[in-house]
């Protein structure tokens, strides 16, 4: 696709994106990327009100933020967590652009340990395909550097949140450690994941 920059409404927000990156291009033609996944999501939340009134989703690689700036609609707060950042600052402007307050971006992956490790980027226009795993090179990934990598539990504990109960995890082949290091927020707060 072109290297075309737009601005498109995205339920109510502005969503300004480009064409020649994959999730935009989505939401340009088709309105949202992974359209039945964002109203799974927005369901689920909503049906969780009743038992929680002030829900917490967490967005495990939130990537250019799709999917937290929708559920920032529904959600009581949203912590988003993306190291990459060429695709953390876009989510930041839309997040600037649309004056949301109820998302905090975290600028950090997360994992079963404090760690720094290797960041492999895409180099095509899916930014969805970075990964700290070394096997996404054969996807045509590039070693970006070395990124920071915090334990979920901790982060979690540090900020006393309470209430999350929605968690989407899309990182590339790394879901085990994170879920690994979001054991006791899981045991505790009973999240759907």
């Amino acid at each position: 696709t072109p290297d075309y920059a737009f601005s498109k409404d995205f339920y109510g927000l502005k969503y300004k994106g480009n064409l020649n990156n994959n999730i935009d291009a989505n939401v340009f033609f088709y309105g949202a990327f992974e359209k039945p996944l964002l109203f799974f999501l927005r369901d689920t939340i909503n049906a969780i009100k009743d038992e929680v009134p002030r829900p917490i989703f967490m967005d495990i690689g939130a990537n250019v933020g799709q999917h937290s700036l929708f559920l920032s609609k529904f959600a009581w707060q949203v912590l988003a967590f993306e190291p990459y950042p060429k695709v953390s600052m876009q989510l930041q402007q839309q997040i600037a652009h649309n004056k949301i307050s109820n998302i905090q971006i975290f600028e950090n992956g997360l994992s079963d340990r404090h760690e720094t490790l290797n960041y492999y980027a895409p180099t095509g226009n899916n930014e969805g395909i970075g990964s700290f795993d070394e096997s996404s090179l054969v996807k045509g990934n590039r070693n970006y550097g070395r990124l920071e990598l915090q334990e979920g539990d901790q982060v979690i504990q540090s900020g006393s949140w309470k209430g999350i109960k929605l968690i989407k995890i899309d990182v590339e082949g790394f879901e085990k450690k994170v879920i690994k290091g979001l054991s006791r927020t899981i045991e505790e707060e009973r999240p759907v994941i």
